[in-house]
């Protein structure tokens, strides 16, 4: 993907992400990358990554790896929930919401 290659700090922001698993499939070491889904999904995500030792060790946040529940409807939630993390709003980032959006009301 060029944005990950553009770019020496990047953060990657999902909406609606669901059991995607491409933090894994990009490799992503030198940046922020924040999934955002429904509670449900966020938590069966989790359990899976727990359960998995390649991905627990490095699915974390100090490897800069947010799973956020909120309500994608919930703008104010949602911005709120990507402020707890360590965004930088200096740096390039990319919204990737590849199906969230017929969803939403």
């Amino acid at each position: 993907n060029e944005f990950d290659t553009a770019y020496d700090q990047s953060q990657i922001i999902v909406l609606g992400a669901g059991f995607d698993s491409g933090y894994w499939r990009r490799g992503i070491s030198h940046g922020l990358y924040i999934e955002c889904d429904r509670t449900s999904v966020i938590t069966k995500k989790q359990s899976i990554i727990e359960r998995t030792a390649e991905l627990k060790k490095t699915a974390n946040k100090e490897n800069n790896f947010y799973l956020l529940a909120c309500d994608l409807d919930d703008v104010d939630q949602l911005s709120k929930k990507i402020l707890s993390t360590n965004i930088n709003m200096n740096l390039p980032t990319l919204f990737i919401a590849e199906a969230a959006l017929v969803y939403l009301a």
